[in-house]
């Protein structure tokens, strides 16, 4: 088998089936690409514990008997960026199980032998399709995704709040995720072609990856299974687990974004970023006191050993008045996810006396952080 890669395509195509691969600890060899040659068509999978990409890879020439092999992925990716030819050749003798890349330089002529593994190790994700099955744009799809897998738990003990829970009907798609702490929301239209409504839970890892991979996709089909989702774009297959209900539900976050607004402004995302910067000097691992007072947004701190500080920014139009406490780090998450040079700060009254949660929004995008006290006021409260 023998087949010549362009640099360039093949290490965007590897990069990417990197994204699935298992990789293990120092020292050990990282989880393998499987290529498959059938006919005049090279595929490559990569796959780790809940998902798995199908890749098809361009090829300048291909030649020789069909069959597949598995290489260390990350061993060939390293390969690609060190050499500086447009192209590569490349050859697997099954005889000696050994896969070469050989750079076409004349003058250097780069090589390397690659040990390869047992292609049959690679079990492909059963999946038996429902029949449901629809286009979204995947410009769209990896926005909402961005905006939201911030904000999903890591503890496995909380699931299903580790997933994105991702709705889409009528010509609406809207993605949510909370880890108790936050909410984060991202809600827009998407054009509808036929009559659409599933609801999907993607785990964090997995909705981040497709953040990523999905910028640049004008459309991504969606097919669904029974306990999986699979996702075609381009030259790509990707088959991923979904996150599951049967324990418990998916907590009813959309509920505290109704709570009575007690004030709202619109400010400068770039003098609100400032403030919190200089806020960081002092209550980085701590909580910020976000208050709205006539024409503006004041930020304060305390810190018993480091210090205070305070500073306000002027209000581009503001209603209401009200304060609250928030996690630091939270905030700032919260208004970098923001895309407008405007956003707006909503104070909302949370149930059962808990206070205000504050609330972040730029049009389509909002996301709200539940109050905490600042580890000074602890203090002070347990003397």
């Amino acid at each position: 088998m023998k087949f010549t890669l362009n640099t360039n395509v093949a290490l965007a195509a590897f990069s990417q089936a990197l994204r699935t691969c298992n990789i293990k600890s120092k020292g050990q060899p990282d989880s393998e690409f499987l290529f498959v040659k059938e006919e005049d068509k090279l595929t490559v999978t990569s796959m780790n514990e809940t998902s798995d990409q199908k890749i098809i890879v361009p090829t300048v020439s291909i030649s020789g008997d069909d069959g597949k092999f598995s290489v260390a992925g990350q061993a060939v990716v390293e390969f690609l960026r060190q050499i500086s030819d447009n192209e590569v050749s490349c050859t697997f003798n099954a005889k000696n199980n050994i896969f070469y890349m050989v750079s076409t330089d004349p003058s250097r002529q780069t090589k390397f032998a690659f040990p390869v593994g047992d292609p049959d190790d690679f079990l492909p994700v059963v999946f038996r399709a429902t029949g449901v099955e629809f286009d979204i744009p995947g410009q769209t799809l990896s926005t909402a995704l961005h905006c939201t897998a911030f904000a999903a738990s890591t503890d496995g003990s909380q699931a299903p709040q580790t997933a994105v829970r991702l709705r889409i009907k009528s010509g609406v798609i809207q993605a949510e995720a909370s880890d108790f702490h936050r909410i984060s929301s991202y809600t827009t239209t998407i054009p509808e072609e036929e009559d659409i409504d599933s609801v999907l839970l993607l785990r964090k890892d997995i909705s981040e990856t497709l953040s990523t991979l999905l910028q640049d996709v004008a459309s991504v089909k969606i097919v669904l299974a029974a306990n999986h989702v699979r996702f075609l774009w381009d030259n790509t297959i990707f088959t991923c687990v979904l996150e599951s209900e049967m324990r418990k539900k998916f907590a009813p976050v959309e509920k505290f974004f109704d709570g009575e607004l007690e004030g709202e402004a619109v400010i400068s995302k770039g003098d609100f970023q400032r403030s919190l910067k200089l806020a960081s000097l002092v209550a980085k691992d701590s909580s910020v006191g976000i208050a709205l007072d006539g024409t503006k947004i004041s930020i304060t701190t305390k810190e018993q050993d480091r210090g205070a500080s305070q500073d306000s920014v002027i209000c581009q139009s503001s209603e209401g008045e009200s304060s609250t406490f928030s996690a630091w780090k939270y905030l700032v998450k919260a208004v970098d996810i923001c895309s407008s040079p405007w956003i707006t700060l909503q104070f909302r009254q949370l149930p059962n006396n808990m206070g205000a949660a504050l609330v972040v929004s730029d049009g389509e995008y909002q996301h709200l952080i539940f109050p905490v006290l600042p580890k000074s006021n602890d203090e002070e409260e347990e003397d």
